[in-house]
């Protein structure tokens, strides 16, 4: 209540200062006061200047916080919600089981796959885990083709990286050749099989 009648009173002074100033703007030049228009400037620019201060920043801010905390009500919990949650505390073996069971729960969507490959490779510095999980799931489910694709490039990315299993690689890419021939997947391979014969012939060379 003393913060209404504080701003009440300090719009109410300012509306006085600006009619002052506009009265005072309407006199004749040899008239007018310099030194009074002066002091009415310099105090509708302190009044301002509080009202600022006291009212608009505090009240914008309580707009966008509560702006924020409502975003963030209505947002939807996703599949995988608490498996980022893990992943994002940095416990990722809890992630990998998160998401082990996201999979089992929908065989058909890559994503829980390749993230529990992902955790295992580039948070666990496990390859080997990362290699057999991708393996696995590619043997043991039939996947769309972009998926198979997908999944099977990665496989041969970390084989020809991680392993220098060139063989491994391109043996895993050709398959895909030819298996999609003359479809996306074949030529996504193609591109591939490029670069595991470029690394083969750079890693021979040293």
């Amino acid at each position: 209540m003393e913060h209404k009648a504080f701003r009440i009173g300090s719009l109410a002074f300012l509306a006085l200062m600006i009619l002052g100033i506009a009265k005072e703007k309407n006199l004749p030049e040899d008239a007018q006061n310099p030194l009074y228009l002066v002091l009415l400037y310099i105090l509708g620019a302190v009044v301002v200047g509080i009202l600022v201060v006291t009212w608009l920043l505090p009240t914008l801010g309580d707009k966008v916080s509560e702006a924020m905390i409502g975003s963030g009500e209505e947002a939807e919990e996703t599949p995988n919600s608490r498996a980022v949650a893990l992943m994002v505390a940095g416990d990722y073996d809890g992630a990998i089981a998160e998401y082990a069971r996201l999979s089992m729960a929908h065989p058909e969507d890559r994503q829980p796959v390749m993230e529990m490959a992902r955790l295992h490779h580039d948070k666990l510095n496990d390859p080997d885990s990362a290699i057999q999980t991708l393996s696995t799931a590619l043997e043991s489910r039939t996947w769309k083709p972009d998926d198979e694709a997908f999944l099977t490039i990665r496989l041969a990315e970390w084989l020809m990286q991680d392993r220098q299993d060139f063989a491994g690689a391109r043996a895993r890419l050709e398959h895909i050749q030819q298996k999609f021939a003359g479809e996306a997947p074949s030529f996504q391979a193609t591109t591939k099989l490029r670069e595991v014969d470029e690394a083969e012939f750079r890693a021979r060379q040293k």
